[in-house]
């Protein structure tokens, strides 16, 4: 779709509760400065839901270049929509909200996404554990509360590595996500390379007929034998 690049299991006729959550452990890359000069930027997260514009969807992960500091690089971020996000539109509650974690390239990030349906509400969470020498436990958890048609759209569920949320994808050297589980409804979590209706995602922008046209700019590679990771790679700053 020229904007998000990874592994989403959709089923766009399947039940609205097929999937239920995403989770997905990675290291946070390090932006090797290729698009250095342009307001360029890279976002990784896990969410569910958004099959189409007009459907709910939710999500979280993290967004950089943020520039809390010359020391600070990226920020956690989670992001809702109860009616689609059909052009961008939403309420102002609705939006990316960012809180600063303290995320510095190599720090060890946990994000996951999930609608729990006894108590009815989405959750939305990032943890930054740091790293072995310089541990941290930095957690951002939003809970919405609502109801299922409002808020769960669970036709789909996202493992996106990279997302241009600017004009421009900002280099990066490649970024594994790890441990990327799905929440199958009436079951259990799954590994990535278990869920059914598994599609890749390369970013690369496609034409009205919907035929991928342009340069691709960053791109998964296979599922590894773990059955639950990926290595995604950075290759262009434009489509």
């Amino acid at each position: 779709n020229g904007i998000n690049s990874g592994y989403v299991a959709r089923d766009p006729s399947g039940p609205s509760n097929q999937w239920r959550g995403a989770f997905a452990s990675y290291h946070q890359p390090e932006l090797t400065g290729s698009c250095a000069g342009e307001h360029a930027s890279l976002a990784t997260w896990t969410g569910v839901g958004g099959v189409t514009l007009h459907d709910p969807f939710f999500q979280a992960g993290t967004d950089e270049p943020w520039g809390y500091s010359s020391k600070i690089q990226a920020s956690a971020f989670t992001e809702y929509f109860v009616n689609g996000h059909e052009f961008g539109h939403s309420k102002p509650n609705e939006r990316p909200m960012h809180m600063n974690l303290r995320i510095v390239p190599g720090d060890r990030i946990q994000s996951f996404a999930l609608w729990n349906p006894k108590a009815h509400y989405i959750l939305m969470a990032v943890i930054n554990s740091g790293t072995v020498e310089n541990p941290k436990h930095e957690i951002d958890s939003v809970e919405i509360p609502g109801t299922e048609s409002r808020l769960y759209d669970g036709r789909e569920i996202w493992f996106n590595a990279a997302e241009r949320p600017t004009a421009s994808l900002q280099s990066f050297n490649p970024l594994t996500l790890h441990n990327s589980l799905g929440l199958v409804t009436g079951k259990s979590w799954a590994g990535l390379g278990q869920l059914e209706h598994l599609h890749r995602q390369v970013m690369q922008e496609s034409n009205s007929k919907g035929q991928q046209v342009g340069q691709i700019m960053a791109t998964p590679g296979p599922i590894l034998k773990d059955g639950l990771s990926f290595t995604e790679t950075w290759n262009k700053c434009h489509p």
